[in-house]
C-alpha cells in the first residue's frame, strides 16, 4: 500500500500531529498461511430406520505475517519520496501462529424424527500460555421433527421441528498477549530498546463459552410462511479482559482471564411469500433480536473497559460485578447544588432490541426492487464531539434557548462540565435504509434474438447503501465507535469522518 497525503491538504497544512507537514506512507506486508485436515466419516444403518454416523478428524493452521511500514512526514513540497521527508517512522511486525485440532462426533438419526448428536473438540495454538495442551469443548444436541411423526396429519405444516443444544466453545487471546515487548529508542545516536507499556501474561487461556440453547422451525403451506425462534443463555468464563494499571508498576496496560459474563436472549425469524404469481413475487423476510448482559463475578474492583471513555467526569463504559459490561457511568448531581455527588449509571451502549427488515419484490420475473432496513431501539452513546464544538462555540443549537431561562443550548451543557455527564449520555437509537436496489434481468428471448446463446444472462441495477436515517441521535450517525474494534466500548465518539453514502451500477453477465 502506497498513500500520498500532499502538504496542500486542509487536515496536512494543520499540523496536528506535530511532525510536520505532508505524509507519505509505505507498506508492504507478507502474509502466507497454510492449513491441513484429515477426516473420517462412516455411517452404518441399523435395521428398524436408525442411522448411526461417526466422524473424526486432525486439523491444523499456521499463519505468518511479515509486515514493514514506513511513515515520512514534513515532505518536501511537490515530494512523494519517503526520503524527502524531515522525519521517518520505521515499524516492523513479525507474528507467528499455529493452531492444532482434533474432533470426535456421533450423530444417531432415527428415520429422520430424532435426531441426538455429541461432539467433543480439542484445541491447542502458540498464542496460550500452555502451547502443549488441548482445551476440550464438548457438545450436545438434540431435534425432534414432529410432522415426520405417522399421528401428525396437518397437512398445512411443511416442518415443526424442536430442538435444544448445549455446547462449549473457546475464544483465544490475541498474537503477543503473553509477551511483554520490547520498543526501539534511539539515545544520542545510540540503538536501544523500551520496556512496552503494556504487560504481557503468560499464563493467557482462552475465554471458555458454555451456551444452552432451544428453539423451533416451523414451515407451513409449501413454504410460503416460516417461522424460526431461538431462545438462548451463554455463559462466558476465564474473559479476556484488559484493564488499566497503576503506573507504579512500570506499566499501563495488562490482559487477564478473570471474572464471568452471563448473556441471555432470543430470537425470531419470519420468512413470508405473501403473492407468488406471474405478475409478481414479493418475499419478505423480518428478524427480531435481544439480548442482556450481566458481569456475575469479577476478581478485581470495577475498571473502566479499554476504549471506554476518558474518566467518569465525561462517562465511561465501566466493567463492574452485578452490572452490565456495557453500561455507562458517570458523575452527577443528585441533589441540585451544583456540585458532584458521586458516580453513578447513566445509560448503556447496549439496545432493548434490534429488528430488521428485507422485503424483495419481482415483477414479470424480469423487474426487482429491494429494501434492507434496520430498527435499533434504545442504548446510548458517549457524545463527546459536542462537547468539542460548544467549547468552541460551533454546535448547531449552541445559542438556542429550548427552556426559555435565558441561558443558550450550549453554555448549559458547559455549564455541567465537571458536575455531570448526563449532557454527553444522548439516546442512541435509529431506523436506517442499509440498502435499496433496483434491478432488471434481460429477458432470454431478446437475449437470443441479440446475442445468440454465447450469452446466457444479463442482469443491470443501481442500488444505494446508507441512504437515509432517522435518529434523535445529536451527531453524524449513532452508529460509531472512536476505538475501532475494541470489545464492549462501542457507542463512543470524538469528531468521527461522516458515515458514508454509495450508489453503485450493477451489470451482471452470465456466460
Amino acid at each position: 500500500n502506497n498513500g500520498y497525503f500532499p502538504n496542500e491538504l486542509q487536515f496536512e497544512r494543520i499540523n496536528a500531529d506535530g511532525r510536520g507537514v505532508g505524509t507519505s506512507i509505505l507498506r508492504d506486508a507478507d502474509n502466507f498461511n497454510t492449513n491441513w485436515r484429515a477426516l473420517l466419516v462412516h455411517t452404518y444403518s441399523v435395521p428398524g430406520n436408525l442411522s448411526l454416523t461417526t466422524q473424526g478428524g486432525l486439523t491444523g493452521a499456521n499463519f505468518d505475517q511479515d509486515a514493514i511500514l514506513l511513515t515520512a512526514d514534513g515532505l518536501i513540497p511537490g515530494q512523494s519520496n519517503i526520503d524527502q521527508a524531515a522525519a521517518l517512522n520505521r515499524e516492523q511486525t513479525i507474528q507467528f501462529q499455529k493452531d492444532r485440532s482434533f474432533f470426535v462426533q456421533e450423530e444417531a438419526n432415527f428415520n429422520d424424527q430424532v435426531i441426538l448428536t455429541a461432539g467433543l473438540r480439542g484445541d491447542k495454538s502458540t498464542i496460550n500460555g500452555d502451547i502443549d495442551t488441548f482445551n476440550l469443548f464438548p457438545k450436545l444436541s438434540a431435534a425432534v421433527n414432529v410432522t415426520n411423526f405417522s399421528f401428525w396429519t396437518a397437512e398445512a405444516f411443511d416442518q415443526l421441528k424442536l430442538r435444544v443444544a448445549w455446547g462449549q466453545t473457546g475464544n483465544i487471546a490475541r498474537f503477543g498477549t503473553k509477551y511483554t515487548s520490547f520498543n526501539p529508542v534511539a539515545i544520542g545516536g545510540a540503538a536501544g530498546t523500551l520496556i512496552d507499556r503494556r504487560r504481557g501474561f503468560d499464563k493467557v487461556e482462552p475465554e471458555r463459552q458454555t451456551e444452552l440453547e432451544g428453539g423451533l422451525d416451523v414451515a407451513v403451506y409449501d413454504g410460503r410462511a416460516s417461522l424460526e425462534f431461538t431462545a438462548y443463555r451463554k455463559v462466558v468464563k476465564d474473559m479476556l479482559l484488559e484493564r488499566e494499571v497503576e503506573p507504579s508498576t512500570g506499566f499501563g496496560l495488562e490482559t487477564f482471564n478473570g471474572g464471568e459474563l452471563v448473556n441471555t436472549g432470543f430470537e425470531v425469524g419470519l420468512t413470508l411469500l405473501p403473492v407468488n404469481n406471474r405478475t409478481l413475487r414479493w418475499l419478505s423476510r423480518t428478524s427480531f433480536w435481544t439480548n442482556s448482559a450481566e458481569v456475575t463475578e469479577l476478581p478485581v474492583p470495577a475498571f473502566r473497559a479499554i476504549g471506554g471513555g476518558f474518566g467518569s467526569t465525561l462517562g465511561e463504559i465501566r466493567i463492574e460485578e452485578g452490572k452490565s459490561p456495557t453500561q455507562i457511568v458517570g458523575i452527577d448531581d443528585t441533589d441540585g447544588d451544583g456540585t458532584a455527588d458521586g458516580t453513578f449509571q447513566l445509560g448503556d451502549t447496549a439496545p432493548d432490541f434490534q429488528m430488521s427488515f428485507f422485503n424483495e419484490f419481482t415483477v414479470y420475473r424480469n423487474f426487482s426492487f429491494t429494501l434492507f432496513a434496520h430498527w435499533k431501539q434504545g442504548g446510548e452513546n458517549l457524545n463527546l464531539t459536542e462537547l468539542l464544538t460548544d467549547l468552541f462555540g460551533t454546535s448547531p443549537d449552541f445559542g438556542d434557548d429550548e427552556d426559555g431561562d435565558g441561558v443558550s443550548n450550549g453554555n448549559q451543557r458547559l455549564g455541567q462540565l465537571g458536575v455531570s455527564a448526563k449532557p454527553f449520555v444522548q439516546e442512541a437509537g435509529y431506523f436506517r435504509i442499509r440498502e435499496i436496489g433496483v434491478y432488471y434481468t434481460v429477458p432470454q428471448e431478446q437475449l437470443q434474438s441479440l446475442l445468440g446463446e454465447n450469452v446466457r444472462g444479463i442482469r443491470l441495477g443501481v442500488s444505494a447503501k446508507n441512504p437515509f436515517l432517522w435518529s434523535p441521535y445529536k451527531s453524524y450517525d449513532p452508529e460509531v465507535n472512536n476505538f475501532a474494534t475494541v470489545p464492549v466500548s462501542d457507542g463512543v465518539e470524538v469528531t468521527p469522518f461522516p458515515s458514508s453514502r454509495s450508489l453503485m451500477f450493477h451489470v451482471g453477465v452470465s456466460l
